[in-house]
């Protein structure tokens, strides 16, 4: 061995012997994040703005957000649907897939009903892009 690879050797040696004698408070290296004064739950994360029933019920469109992008009403009419003014029915709900807005917390959920089965419903939720399937 080297005399410098010998005194490095020494050196990290007396460095550790002496580092963590636990006599001195080891100071925090990073400041943690000051406590939030109070943090606002809002009343209803995602306002549902209306809901499209399909014609033949087993599915209903339902549209959360803080607006309605292009008219969800003229598209459900069109489609020979019963437009509300408040979310799907909750009877007979069998899955969800759940559709993200690029770029806003604005978001579709199709709910699917019997006689549609969780699979049939969840094979038709892969198919479109930035969804989540629930079941229920």
């Amino acid at each position: 061995m080297t005399r410098s690879r010998r005194f490095a050797v020494a050196f990290a040696s007396a460095a550790l012997l002496t580092a963590g004698t636990g006599s001195e408070k080891s100071k925090p290296l990073v400041k943690p994040d000051p406590e939030p004064a109070k943090v606002e739950v809002p009343e209803q994360p995602h306002q549902v703005l209306g809901s499209c029933l399909a014609a033949d019920r087993k599915s209903c469109t339902e549209y959360e957000g803080a607006s309605l992008a292009g008219d969800p009403k003229a598209a459900c009419a069109k489609a020979k649907g019963t437009w509300a003014d408040q979310g799907c029915p909750a009877d007979g709900r069998v899955a969800t897939c759940i559709q993200r807005a690029t770029g806003s917390d604005d978001r579709t959920l199709t709910r699917s009903y019997a006689p549609m089965t969780p699979q049939q419903a969840q094979a038709a939720c892969k198919k479109v892009a930035r969804s989540a399937f629930l079941a229920r």
